[in-house]
């Protein structure tokens, strides 16, 4: 009974911590719709829809790579960790130095910006999966809200406060 118990815990934690971001994601629609034009919109939404198709293609689905091998009770969890980050961390240099790259052809889209969101997503998920891989529910959950708070605070002081839409 212990481990259903256990089981229904850490659901409802996970939950939370993922709750939060398509809550946020409602929550903003009318601060996108008053503050972006649709042509705005459109681009941004292209951004992340890119940027969520091809982090797996890119960084060779590391994040997940971490949080399976991590969960294998064989491995040496800080080791396949630190592995994960190195491999990142070069793999997102090589991402700016092509965005650098490419920036100044591509003046259409903010490809600079593009890069660093897929930089920082993408450590984020290395991060939250091998905490959640170790057992560290409740942190995990709390990274997820923090997460959650800060995107939709930089939406609200980029779009609004700073004119960022246009």
């Amino acid at each position: 009974m212990n481990r259903y118990k256990k089981l229904i815990g850490n659901s409802a934690i996970f939950a939370v911590g993922n709750l939060g971001s398509k809550l946020m994601q409602f929550i903003l629609i009318p601060v996108y719709s008053y503050t972006l034009t649709i042509s705005q919109f459109g681009k941004a939404d292209f951004i992340t829809t890119i940027i969520g198709l091809v982090s797996p293609l890119i960084y060779l689905d590391m994040v997940d790579g971490v949080f399976r091998f991590t969960l294998d009770e064989s491995e040496d969890k800080k080791r396949v960790f630190s592995t994960g980050l190195l491999f990142t961390t070069i793999i997102s240099i090589i991402a700016f130095m092509t965005g650098l790259a490419v920036a100044p052809f591509i003046s259409k889209y903010p490809i600079l910006d593009a890069t660093l969101l897929l930089v920082v997503t993408t450590f984020f998920g290395l991060i939250s999966n091998y905490v959640r891989a170790i057992g560290r529910a409740g942190t995990f959950a709390v990274a997820g809200i923090i997460n959650t708070f800060i995107m939709g605070a930089s939406n609200i002081i980029f779009l609004v406060m700073f004119h960022g839409g246009g």
